[in-house]
């Protein structure tokens, strides 16, 4: 118990750092590269699948949380005055975007109502909305702890029904994938090599998350992004005048993406769709939904940190399977 004071007490003491604590009139700015709230303050919603009792955990946790941050940093029930806001979902597992992740519209953080209604999971999600990445994922951190990489379970194995494999290299092996740290986040498509290595890039400062991870994996198994299949422009529209200019040919149609689409039906959540801000070169959008009838997707399209049905239908599909 001790500890974990400790712990909330150190994270108190950054948000109050990041936040200017000393200049509360000071409005969104940027620490690195991390978005604040506005005001230091978190607009929230609750979905209606808590209970009453769900519901005030969830409050005096951010009650606490505020309190111990000396009221730095403050969460709030969302009104319409509030053009950007979390919204408290029930899904698969306990996880939050870091930081500001949307200009306007709500961002989802999830406290799955089967493991993680707890004092401690529900501030360490709203830490993570404040904008701060788990601690071992600091650069220094193999000065502290050794990471035995050869011990932990690859999740995108297991949820492919052990479809598809990953092991460490041998010498037997004489084709195989280097996990590097270079400017970045991406991988070839598919096997790339006859033999030798390909590189996969896990940029430390910005890329070791599960999601990040398992994308860019997916990358090298062969599947492109889920907006490059060819039936894309029915699903979404491009905005390009947004997109960064040394960017734009992340948006290019890739008739492979159709083909291992096996007719299924566009998926906004895919772990392999961008947000509707990858790249953007003043803020705004680059993709908004093409139909009204999508137009909820606006701000979540890509925001799933999930493998999705889909995903891992397609896995199976074109890795022999499933007929």
């Amino acid at each position: 118990m001790l500890n974990t004071f400790y712990l909330l007490l150190c994270c108190v003491v950054l948000s109050c750092i990041a936040f200017r604590c000393d200049n509360p009139v000071r409005k969104r700015g940027e620490v690195g590269t991390l978005k604040k709230w506005p005001d230091n303050t978190i607009p929230y919603e609750i979905d209606s699948v808590y209970s009453s009792a769900d519901v005030d955990l969830i409050k005096s946790s951010l009650a606490d949380l505020s309190t111990k941050s000396g009221n730095c940093v403050k969460f709030v029930p969302r009104t319409s005055q509030h053009v950007v806001w979390v919204r408290v979902v029930s899904l698969d597992g306990c996880y939050s975007d870091l930081g500001l992740a949307v200009e306007t519209g709500l961002q989802q953080l999830s406290l799955d109502r089967s493991g993680c209604m707890t004092i401690d999971t529900i501030q360490h999600e709203f830490l993570h909305a404040l904008g701060f990445p788990h601690e071992q994922t600091r650069l220094e951190r193999d000065t502290y702890v050794k990471v035995l990489y050869e011990n932990i379970q690859p999740k995108l194995s297991t949820k492919s029904d052990n479809c598809v494999k990953f092991v460490p290299r041998t010498s037997e092996h004489v084709a195989w994938i280097r996990v590097v740290s270079l400017d970045g986040c991406w991988s070839k498509v598919g096997l790339a090599v006859e033999s030798g290595v390909q590189q996969l890039s896990l940029d430390r400062s910005g890329c070791l998350t599960a999601d990040t991870i398992q994308h860019e994996f997916i990358h090298a198994l062969g599947f492109p992004h889920e907006q490059k299949r060819l039936d894309r422009d029915a699903y979404v529209k491009i905005l390009y005048e947004n997109v960064e200019p040394n960017k734009k040919h992340n948006f290019d149609k890739d008739p492979q993406g159709s083909i291992l689409s096996f007719g299924l039906p566009y998926d906004f959540n895919s772990i392999m769709h961008y947000t509707s801000d990858s790249f953007s070169t003043n803020g705004l959008p680059v993709m908004v939904p093409a139909s009204q009838n999508d137009k909820s997707w606006r701000y979540t399209m890509g925001a799933g940190n999930k493998l999705t049905e889909t995903d891992l239908y397609k896995i199976k599909k074109v890795y022999g399977c499933i007929a």
